[in-house]
Formats: structure tokens, sequence, C-alpha cells
């Protein structure tokens, strides 16, 4: 166990450290594309229409059907998310585009 700025730094932290980089790209949006093409095989089958759309139309005018699709693909996801690190940033990158839109 490492202590800095008063902290008690446990492997645990480290670990969770090494994933904020990732988590910060994925909050920034940037990644939504990418969070997609990273989760492969462990997309649920009802999302991947979903997020077809969604990632087609990221810039599209019509706000309303890219929301809708966006919302229903997290709820798809919602439902295999526990231990899947890949949904779980796809699931933050959705996020962030319906709170962008």
């Amino acid at each position: 166990m490492v202590r800095r700025c008063g902290v008690r730094w446990s492997n645990t932290h480290r670990h969770a450290l090494f994933l904020l980089p990732n988590l910060a790209c994925a909050l920034a949006g940037a990644d939504l594309q990418a969070s997609a093409a990273n989760v492969g095989n462990s997309l649920p089958g009802g999302a991947r229409g979903y997020l077809g759309y969604v990632t087609s139309h990221i810039n599209s005018p019509q706000i309303l059907p890219f929301l809708e699709a966006a919302v229903e693909a997290r709820t798809e996801i919602s439902q295999s998310l526990v231990g899947n690190r890949d949904l779980l940033y796809l699931d933050v990158a959705l996020e962030n585009s319906i709170r962008s839109a």
C-alpha cells in the first residue's frame, strides 16, 4: 500500500486509476463509435439495430429519433452491464450523446 496526498493507495485504487483515462474518453463523447466497435459479440441482439441508427445519425438534424434509439439501446444494454467493461463504456458514451443532443 502506497501513501500519496494523504490517501492510502491500494491495488484497487491503482486499478481504478488505470481505468480513468478510458472512462474520461468515453465521457468526452469522442468514443461512441470506438466503444460500439469494441463491444463485439457481447452486444445484446436487441441493441444492434438501435446502436447502428445512433452511430449513423450522430449529427442528424432530427433529434427525436436519435434520442429514442439511444435510449432504447441503453435499455437493451443495461441488462448485460454487470462485469462487462466494454458495455459500461458504451453505456456512458450513449448517455453522453443523449445529453449533448
